[in-house]
């Protein structure tokens, strides 16, 4: 018997997972490439390649989750090719360079280019202030109390002019702060904190919105994912091979098109003239081949038609159900 078909059916459950395997590290690597563009903070290429791949698995659970809520990726072609997948993973990847954005992201007055030109311009300015209306600098208790609202909970202990800057130093206990503010209109430049790493990291509110747009779809996702998809289903409901279990299966039966991807031409073959007339009554085909199949366990009867038409499935007490063999 030819059994190119049926060995291609065989074939078709390991070749899919693998060609799966591989779809899922590529798109793996392209959403987490995608997220970490929002990432403002250099990172080692081994250190990165790793987190690469990690922040990519995220973000394709998040969009198997998404793409269930996406309406018109619910055909089974999407499926088939991954398109749903695709869609909901570029989105969630989108979103999570968006929130490492605001986490990593640099404030505007830390930015090292933007704070020197605003000082040499400020400095210019007081300096012709200075030369030419003799203007005297803002008394350094002042100083210390504009310090001191800037920082609540801080004590000013020492200020120090330097050209047209006030330095004013603060404590609080064992922490530290320093605040630089104009020394003729009090204008702040630079507040720097003494803060644990924790404490300087949720100081920004965009920060802390940033992790909570992280910990919302991570916790969507996690809720919502229901598995990876199968692409043996879905390329099986492509060309009309219905897998799984049907609800109309006597009790103890197993489907056709389950029996039919464990086929193999080196299947113990079934002789039993008893069974073969009753899978061939319930039918109304002729029976030419049958075959013995472990299932989870128990042993089915795998039947083909002598037209190589259709494939059914019994036990050697009942018969099951049948499909027919599709065009491939």
């Amino acid at each position: 018997m030819d059994g190119s078909i049926l060995s291609l059916l065989e074939m078709l459950p390991q070749l899919l997972n693998l060609i799966q395997i591989v779809v899922y590290v590529i798109l793996a690597w392209f959403f987490g490439a995608i997220a970490m563009k929002g990432l403002r903070k250099h990172l080692i290429f081994p250190v990165r390649m790793v987190l690469t791949f990690c922040v990519g698995f995220f973000c394709l659970i998040s969009g198997i989750a998404l793409s269930d809520y996406i309406f018109f990726l619910q055909d089974p072609i999407f499926a088939l090719f991954q398109l749903d997948i695709t869609v909901g993973g570029l989105l969630s990847s989108l979103i999570f360079a968006v929130a490492f954005y605001l986490i990593s992201r640099k404030a505007e007055r830390m930015d090292p280019k933007t704070l020197m030109k605003k000082l040499k311009n400020r400095v210019g300015l007081l300096e012709g202030i200075l030369l030419e209306h003799k203007v005297p600098p803002i008394r350094e208790e002042e100083a210390k109390k504009r310090a001191e609202k800037l920082v609540p909970g801080y004590q000013a202990r020492e200020a120090k002019l330097n050209k047209t800057d006030w330095e004013v130093f603060l404590w609080k206990e064992k922490r530290k702060a320093k605040v630089i503010m104009g020394a003729y209109d009090g204008e702040t430049k630079i507040v720097e904190h003494d803060m644990s790493r924790a404490e300087h990291f949720i100081s920004d509110p965009l920060r802390i919105i940033g992790i909570g747009i992280i910990i919302f779809i991570l916790g969507f996702s996690l809720i919502n994912f229901k598995g990876f998809p199968n692409m043996t289903e879905g390329m099986s409901s492509m060309f009309g091979i219905p897998l799984g279990g049907d609800e109309n299966l006597p009790e103890g039966c197993v489907s056709a098109s389950m029996l039919a991807l464990k086929y193999n031409p080196k299947l113990p073959v079934f002789e039993d003239e008893s069974v073969r007339t009753m899978i061939e009554s319930e039918t109304g085909t002729t029976i030419q081949w049958m075959y013995r199949v472990d299932y989870e366990g128990a042993d089915y009867i795998l039947a083909i038609d002598s037209n190589f038409e259709n494939i059914c499935s019994a036990t050697e007490n009942k018969f099951c159900n049948c499909m027919e063999i599709p065009l491939l």
